[in-house]
């Protein structure tokens, strides 16, 4: 197809998010956004119709992986260190959350992902949020399509207005807390 995909899940400061990145130089930017929405649309029916059976296996599969032991002092070290930083200070937390898999149905995956993936679901805005950072090569091609054209004498400006629409649309808020 011409392109690299990665998926990968992220919890910083409270806030936790699924990241997508994908690579290439035969799609646009804008076509490769719309191909991940349709994925995230697409696999709300695969859940639906994922078989018990599978679903299990699935569910049996991410306790063991939250249950393995650290292979090392140094990555035991880190994810200490991790919920230092992060100001959690929940030392059992895989256990925990382990614990918790024991009576997540699939109906309760289901409802989580309407809720949290999809955009709408039953005609209602979710309480998805969405960055979309799109970094787009100076070379000609499908890749280059809707590169921004601008003077370097207005990308400070152009990055402050932005940055204020960003605030703006956000009515201002702040997500996780700042530490001094």
């Amino acid at each position: 197809f011409g392109y690299d995909v990665g998926c990968g899940s992220r919890w910083t400061f409270g806030v936790i998010g699924t990241c997508f990145k994908v690579t290439t130089s035969n799609k646009s930017a804008d076509e490769i956004v719309s191909r991940i929405e349709k994925f995230l649309q697409d696999y709300r029916n695969d859940l639906e119709n994922m078989p018990k059976e599978e679903y299990l296996g699935k569910v049996i599969g991410l306790a063991k992986s939250k249950l393995l032991m650290n292979d090392s002092l140094e990555e035991e070290c880190s994810s200490f260190w991790d919920k230092i930083i992060e100001r959690t200070y929940n030392w059992e937390e895989n256990l925990e959350d382990a614990i918790q898999l024991r009576g997540l149905t699939k109906a309760d995956v289901i409802e989580a992902y309407e809720k949290y993936f999809l955009p709408m679901h039953g005609g209602t805005a979710n309480k998805r949020r969405r960055l979309v950072i799109q970094v787009i090569g100076v070379n000609e091609g499908p890749a280059s399509d809707n590169r921004p054209v601008m003077s370097p004498d207005i990308v400070p400006a152009f990055i402050d207005d932005t940055v204020k629409s960003v605030h703006e649309s956000s009515r201002y808020q702040t997500w996780g807390k700042l530490f001094s």
